[in-house]
């Protein structure tokens, strides 16, 4: 990797920086025994397919090859996502087994809904399932999930701190 190639462009105003998003998943599969993936997009009347989609945990290579084909972005309304259900979902709606070592990935370039002040947000007061994304997030914590949280930015910068007083 060449100097130039690794150094980040700090002159670039955010503006111009491409908001569109490549994601690549890095997974160590020499003992991966159950993979879920829980995808989510945003509330109605911004999406009119689903605001969260769950596929249980699966030891079958091609249910979850399958699940991650399945997976196909779409655009909300506007900038804030469905968020706080999805962490609510991933808690009640997933079979954790009581042995394992659990650990849930968000990875998102967005807020959820109620936590923005700065962009233009549909449900200003929270989302509308009544889910509060902070509450969700602790509740991993009591569940001993280990929640990650990868920030795409540019567009999630401004929201990388909303979650620092949540300790797993």
């Amino acid at each position: 990797m060449t100097e130039e190639s690794s150094s980040i462009r700090r002159d670039v105003p955010v503006s111009s920086i491409q908001t569109e998003l490549d994601l690549a998943f890095i997974i160590d599969a020499t003992a991966m025994n159950d993979v879920a993936l829980i995808v989510y997009r945003d509330q109605p009347p911004q999406e009119h397919t689903f605001a969260v989609q769950v596929d249980n945990f699966t030891d079958g290579e091609d249910t979850a090859k399958m699940n991650v084909t399945a997976s196909v972005p779409r655009s909300g309304g506007d900038s804030p996502e469905a968020m706080a259900p999805v962490l609510h979902a991933a808690v009640h709606d997933l079979s954790w087994q009581q042995s394992a070592v659990k650990i849930a990935l968000l990875i998102t370039d967005a807020p959820p809904h109620g936590l923005s002040s700065t962009i233009h947000d549909n449900f200003p007061d929270g989302d509308p399932s009544g889910h509060d994304p902070i509450e969700c997030a602790a509740l991993h914590a009591e569940c001993s999930i280990t929640l990650h949280t990868i920030g795409c930015e540019p567009t999630a910068k401004p929201y990388r701190d909303q979650g620092g007083q949540i300790k797993n």
